[in-house]
């Protein structure tokens, strides 16, 4: 008898470390896997491409891709540039010529009349059960209310909307076209990406001031949108 009951109690400590080491690693994975997840992302990602440079909006949870000699404008350790507006970073065109003589600086001409803001914001409503529909909308009123700063008025959003994904992640954006004015530099026209994940949305605005230099900038631009990617560690 007491052989027998040693060896069902070993039987029984057996099973019950078994578990326990089991729980363990069930509740280790649970917090490991999206940094794992995250480090085979970054491992396996190609990097952006000759001539290209990534942003990563780290705090909030986005990046993209653009020319090299490109101009963002970005606050200090990735914060708001602007938190009323939910503005995170512009990029704006341009053309760098290297100097003749190394004690010369490089000549960076900006063309300002064409910009690319990022926007971040966690709405009053659910975006995880919300459609991109309602994310549109939701742009749609903050442009009109002054998302692109107290100088400009949107007067015109087209009531087409269109629906693409980008990116190496598949992305998935709403487009629409928008007309407006501004106070310091007169009539524009526009485009508005937006996107969503669990627990906030993103717009994308693209501004047009010229006609002439949007064109020369077009596939670049259009290559930025589509290297628009959300990043794992956010939901």
């Amino acid at each position: 008898m007491n052989e027998e009951y040693y060896s069902d109690e070993n039987i029984y400590k057996r099973k019950r470390i078994f578990f326990l080491f089991l729980f363990v690693l069930v509740v280790a994975l649970a917090f490991t896997w999206p940094l794992l997840v995250e480090l085979e992302r970054s491992l396996t990602e190609q990097g952006p491409g000759e001539g290209l440079v990534t942003f990563n909006a780290s705090r909030y949870f986005f990046r993209f891709d653009h020319p090299e000699d490109w101009q963002t404008d970005k606050s200090p350790n990735g914060f708001f540039l602007d938190k009323d507006t939910g503005l995170v970073v512009t990029l704006t065109p341009a053309v760098k010529v290297k100097a003749a003589n190394e004690d010369e600086e490089d000549v960076v001409t900006r063309h300002d009349k064409v910009k690319i803001s990022f926007f971040y914001h966690v709405p009053d409503f659910d975006p995880k059960s919300a459609s991109l529909d309602k994310v549109m909308i939701y742009y749609q009123d903050k442009l009109r209310s002054g998302m692109l700063g107290s100088s400009v008025t949107v007067t015109e959003i087209s009531s087409s909307v269109d629906k693409t994904n980008v990116g190496s992640e598949q992305t998935e954006l709403y487009a629409v076209d928008f007309r407006g004015t501004s106070a310091e530099t007169g009539s524009f026209s526009g485009t508005l990406y937006v996107a969503k994940r669990a627990k906030c949305v993103y717009a994308v605005v693209v501004i047009k001031q010229s006609l002439s230099e949007y064109e020369q900038f077009r596939e670049n631009i259009e290559d930025v949108l589509r290297s628009f990617r959300l990043t794992v560690l956010s939901d």
